[in-house]
């Protein structure tokens, strides 16, 4: 029978090297919890007609420009919804931003008046929650 014992020694090595990797190279340890922002934005006007795809270039240049990278998921999002005894039906692009920034909020508050514009909308959909980074 073949047993693995734990040395203290070597476990105290290797927490003092964590140590000094993580102090002196920061980038080596990730934050443990970060906000992730979900954006839905229609890929079509109230009309049916399709959004111009230089939009979405714009808003995804602007969100990469203030937080440093976005991500956006290759599949289609569907959703109905009714606004004053009107039902609508929107096909939508999900748009990803994790940041530890603090300011993310008041800058996605004056971001989605501009994008209401941009995509001729009465909401545009943001939600915010904490996500844990492993």
């Amino acid at each position: 029978m073949v047993r693995f014992l734990k040395s203290p020694k070597l476990l105290s090595d290797s927490s003092m090297i964590s140590k000094f990797l993580t102090r002196f190279f920061p980038f080596l340890s990730r934050p443990v919890r970060t906000k992730r922002f979900k954006i839905l934005l229609p890929l079509n006007y109230n009309d049916g007609t399709l959004i111009e795809p230089e939009k979405f270039d714009q808003t995804a240049e602007e969100l990469c420009e203030r937080f440093g990278g976005v991500t956006q998921d290759t599949v289609r999002i569907t959703g109905t919804w009714k606004y004053g005894g009107t039902r609508y039906r929107d096909e939508l692009l999900r748009l990803r931003i994790d940041t530890l920034d603090p300011a993310a909020n008041a800058f996605l508050q004056v971001a989605k008046e501009v994008w209401k514009q941009r995509f001729q909308q009465i909401d545009i959909w943001i939600t915010a929650y904490e996500v844990e980074v492993i």
